[in-house]
């Protein structure tokens, strides 16, 4: 069976969004949840936080990219910003943050009584839809910081759908 992962967007910055490169900046927490039958065990009780780096890499995680991201650095400010969350029911949370450079090629022919559409691409470099599935959450996938602005643009809508590219090797 595929592997179900769940993906939400926590966005804490935009950056300059610019007309002359065609991209923006974003900084961002990459959730994803998933379920692993191996880590359900009687003696696991309540939910146990990984923070050790090599347990971190010793566990399964998605292969997830970001097709539009001309540009991405992992936060590692005094320590990694990643998070691995084992619960008792076996649920894996995978939790971390990424300041990325997204490609967002503008039509500016209206300017300045146009309209943007820039887009947040997440994929997985799963070969088929039977090994792993992607699939944002179903409430509320992308949420914006509180009192998340910009001076020159105006969000009006955050629209979450499915995208049936596949990766090529």
């Amino acid at each position: 069976n595929a592997t179900k992962v769940t993906v939400e967007l926590y966005i804490r910055s935009f950056g300059s969004i610019s007309p002359v490169t065609m991209d923006y900046e974003v900084d961002l927490y990459l959730r994803q949840k998933w379920q692993d039958e191996r880590f359900k065990h009687p003696n696991i009780t309540e939910a146990l936080d990984l923070n050790d780096p090599n347990l971190v890499k010793a566990i399964w995680k998605p292969e997830v990219y970001f097709p539009n991201a001309k540009h991405a650095e992992f936060q590692f400010v005094t320590v990694p910003n990643v998070l691995v969350r084992i619960n008792p029911d076996a649920e894996i949370l995978y939790m971390l943050r990424l300041k990325l450079t997204f490609s967002c090629m503008m039509d500016l022919a209206k300017f300045p009584l146009d309209s943007q559409v820039c887009t947040m691409e997440v994929a997985s470099f799963s070969k088929t839809i039977e090994e792993l599935r992607l699939e944002w959450k179903s409430w509320k996938p992308v949420h914006l910081g509180g009192g998340l602005r910009m001076p020159q643009f105006e969000i009006v809508k955050i629209e979450a759908s499915d995208c049936q590219e596949s990766f090529q090797i």
